[in-house]
């Protein structure tokens, strides 16, 4: 019974089904050429390959390299005469050969370049060069070339987390633009060269000259440790919350500038060598060798530093704070065990006041009948004395 219940059912459907099969699918004809499927090279890596050096690019676009490539005496690397160029060296090296030129060299005409992720090591001049205006360097590596590691002298040019080591001359030369992030190591001239600049975040030891050298520009949060020189020698710029250290010379070699919350400590001459007009505040000096602050030339102001265990070689013509001209201003500074004396005036000089100041140590103030000096208290106990530009001395 269970069999023919299953057939009566099953052949009613397949009679139901089987006219759908048979009506018509459409035409077979194919309406046309079959398309192409896959992308093409351009489409899946859009980009210019460079496999060989020398190499000249003359039209906007993004380069890259392919592998590691070697110059030729009397040529650059790569030369970029188009702005709107992108060149990235994809981690390889350009290498220069003896008599090489430069390993990337940007054209002055060239605007919004960049050039960026690889070493250039080698070159008789420098890693990279260019007067380019609007010019990026970025994660390069500059090793051991002939002039300048990495040379940026357009305006409005950056350089971003780039190193530079042991190169003849400056680590990185800035004309006009910003350097952020860097490291300059053991070069034969400055660690960074600056003019009209912002350099920020840096750190330069080891040069032969000086750590970093800014005209006409700011520096922030540095630090300059054991070059031959001075650490950081700015003029006409403000330099602010940077460390200068165990430097050859002086911390800082200063003319016409604003320094600004530094700590300045063990360095082979003085902490601060200022002149002309310029303005120290908010620093801490220690363990150096001369002054902790030494000033030449009028017109200065050094206000509210901490300087202590200054003047190490005890020598006589050098102080906590040391005053070598007239007509400076010597404001709320706290001297501590300098070597010879605390504040010292140059004698002869007039016109600098003295006031508000803390000196602790030997022969605390040693300043001139010419000087303006607050009155200086000397006793334990309740202050009494309400003048507020006394100095104090214990």
């Amino acid at each position: 019974m269970r069999t023919r219940f299953l057939k009566s059912v099953w052949l009613p459907m397949a009679a139901c089904f089987l006219p759908q099969l048979l009506f018509a699918q459409g035409a077979l004809t194919p309406p046309g050429a079959p398309a192409p499927a896959m992308k093409t090279l351009a489409q899946i890596e859009p980009r210019t390959p460079i496999s060989s050096a020398p190499f000249t690019i003359t039209n906007p676009g993004s380069y890259y390299l392919t592998t590691n490539l070697f110059g030729t005496p009397a040529n650059n690397g790569i030369t970029i005469s188009s702005g709107n160029v992108v060149l990235d060296l994809e981690g390889f090296a350009l290498s220069g050969v003896t008599g090489g030129n430069y390993g990337v060299y940007v054209n002055s005409t060239c605007t919004n370049v960049a050039v960026r992720n690889g070493t250039l090591r080698g070159w008789s001049s420098a890693g990279v060069a260019s007067a380019g205006q609007g010019v990026l360097l970025e994660r390069l590596h500059a090793y051991a070339n002939g002039g300048y590691g990495l040379h940026a002298g357009g305006g409005g040019s950056i350089v971003r987390d780039c190193s530079a080591v042991s190169n003849s001359s400056s680590g990185i030369y800035s004309g006009g633009g910003v350097v952020s992030g860097c490291a300059v190591f053991g070069n034969g001239d400055s660690g960074i060269y600056a003019y009209s600049s912002s350099i920020c975040n840096c750190e330069a030891q080891g040069n032969k000259n000086d750590g970093i050298v800014a005209i006409y520009s700011t520096v922030d949060n540095c630090q300059a440790q054991n070059n031959a020189n001075s650490g950081i020698w700015p003029s006409y710029s403000t330099v602010r919350g940077c460390l200068s250290s165990y430097n050859g010379a002086y911390g800082f070699y200063a003319n016409a500038s604003s320094l600004q919350d530094c700590q300045v400590q063990y360095n082979s001459q003085s902490g601060v060598w200022a002149m002309n007009g310029c303005t120290v505040s908010g620093c801490t000096l220690a363990y150096n060798v001369q002054s902790g602050i030494y000033v030449y030339y009028p017109g200065c102001q050094i206000i509210g530093n901490t300087c202590y265990n200054n003047n190490t070689s005890f020598n006589t013509s050098h102080a906590g704070i040391y005053i070598d001209d007239a007509n400076n201003r010597v404001d709320g500074n706290h001297v501590t065990a300098s070597g010879y004396a605390g504040i010292a005036v140059a004698g002869g000089y007039t016109g600098n006041v003295i006031i508000r100041n803390t000196v602790c140590g030997t022969n605390n103030y040693m300043v001139s009948a010419s000087s303006i000096v607050g009155p200086l208290i000397t006793a334990t106990g309740t202050i009494t004395n309400a003048n507020p530009w006394a100095n104090f001395s214990f």
